[in-house]
């Protein structure tokens, strides 16, 4: 985990809203939707999937794009 603000940005995720603890949250894990547990609070959060069904519709095409890329390599 990173330990400073700066590597903390590099990391994919978010702040827990209920203890402040990062938590790391792929790309594959948004795409799930399943919840998202914080692992120092145990907090569950979960996406609104009609509410973000745009972003996680960009999400889902940057993931093909990425596995394309990876492919060509």
């Amino acid at each position: 985990m990173a330990k400073n603000p700066a590597e903390a940005s590099k990391v994919p995720g978010m702040v827990c809203p209920q203890c402040a603890s990062r938590i790391v949250v792929t790309m594959e894990q948004l795409l799930a939707a399943a919840p998202i547990r914080c692992g120092n609070c145990g907090l569950e959060l979960t996406v609104d999937r009609e509410q973000s069904r745009d972003a996680l519709q960009s999400l889902e095409e940057l993931r093909r794009s990425l596995q394309q890329f990876r492919g060509a390599q």
